[in-house]
């Protein structure tokens, strides 16, 4: 990837984060960012700092400061120490390194119980369980919203919602609409080499099979639907709402690895599908690549649906201390 293209990725990663802990309240209308405070905090150069911090001055979330930096935009319902911001922002670099640790766990933990209920979170329960700060519970919980694991409720309560198979069927319908045109978007984007290297990887797989563990699996299909569909996507509107129905790969990972197994046929007839999307991305063919990924997206619902009647039959596990059933 050239390397101005990894500088507008770090950038909107940062301004993402920045306009996440605005929303939650992290950081409050009249807190001051310096330019230099955010290349620090997020570990990244000026260019990628200042890109954000003009992206979301642009965008409404700051205004520019008079003589230097930024200020969140809105009304303070209490009066704010001109920097008081820093401490928030600084705690994120320390944070990074954390959520990356507890969020695995987290994930299968939600993922588990939400096959059978919906359930609720409970940030300061959480944060002890682990044993960190409510900033890296918060910063793992919004990393699950953005794949639309979590969500919140209009009392800023952190829920997660029981996959039915009508949310299932939903979520499909939602990426039988757009992952063909972001997959359209995104192979002008694509190196010869970066498609080689994927069709190598599939090959490969279908000839191991069935000696192929659930996480190849699982990384096959995060490489197609995950990095190159949404993550090569230059539409940014497609790409984050493309994001929300990841939750079908998390779902259907678990329901894999810790219930149900491998289906062995299927699981080969969706290496050969993906394949056959690959294939015509590398002779450029796009079109009959966006058309052989949905007719993959349509096969993959039904055996999802069908999976999930299976779950009838499994007893439903305990909870983790830092969530509540709300079914």
């Amino acid at each position: 990837m050239p390397a101005t293209e990894r500088a507008s990725g770090k950038a909107d990663n940062v301004a993402r984060q920045i306009r996440e802990m605005i929303a939650d309240g992290r950081l409050a209308p009249g807190h001051r960012l310096l330019e230099a405070d955010v290349f620090k905090a997020f570990s990244v150069s000026r260019s990628p700092a200042r890109r954000a911090l003009e992206s979301l001055c642009s965008d409404g979330f700051l205004i520019k400061h008079d003589g230097q930096g930024y200020v969140i935009a809105g009304v303070s319902e209490a009066p704010c120490a001109p920097r008081a911001a820093l401490s928030n922002i600084g705690g994120i670099a320390n944070a990074e390194a954390r959520w990356h640790t507890v969020y695995p766990q987290v994930e299968q933990e939600i993922t588990r119980q939400i096959l059978f209920r919906n359930v609720r979170v409970k940030e300061e329960k959480m944060a002890q369980h682990f044993g960190v700060s409510r900033t890296v519970v918060r910063e793992v919980l919004s990393q699950m919203r953005a794949v639309g694991l979590v969500s919140k409720d209009r009392s800023g309560r952190w829920l997660a919602l029981r996959v039915t198979a009508q949310r299932i069927k939903d979520l499909y319908e939602l990426r039988q609409l757009l992952e063909p045109a972001a997959l359209q978007i995104a192979a002008a984007t694509l190196e010869p080499e970066e498609i080689r290297n994927l069709e190598q990887l599939v090959d490969q797989l279908i000839k191991d099979y069935p000696a192929v563990e659930p996480d190849q699996l699982n990384f096959a299909e995060r490489a197609l639907h995950v990095e190159i569909v949404v993550g090569r996507c230059t539409n940014q509107e497609i790409a984050e709402s493309l994001k929300r129905s990841q939750l079908l790969l998390i779902t259907n990972h678990y329901l894999l690895d810790l219930f149900i197994g491998v289906p062995e046929k299927t699981a080969l007839v969706f290496l050969k599908q993906h394949r056959k999307v690959i294939k015509a991305l590398g002779k450029g063919k796009i079109a009959d690549a966006a058309e052989a990924l949905r007719v993959h997206l349509v096969l993959s619902c039904k055996e999802l649906v069908g999976r999930l009647d299976q779950m009838a039959k499994v007893p439903k596990p305990d909870l983790a201390p830092y969530l509540v059933d709300q079914s």
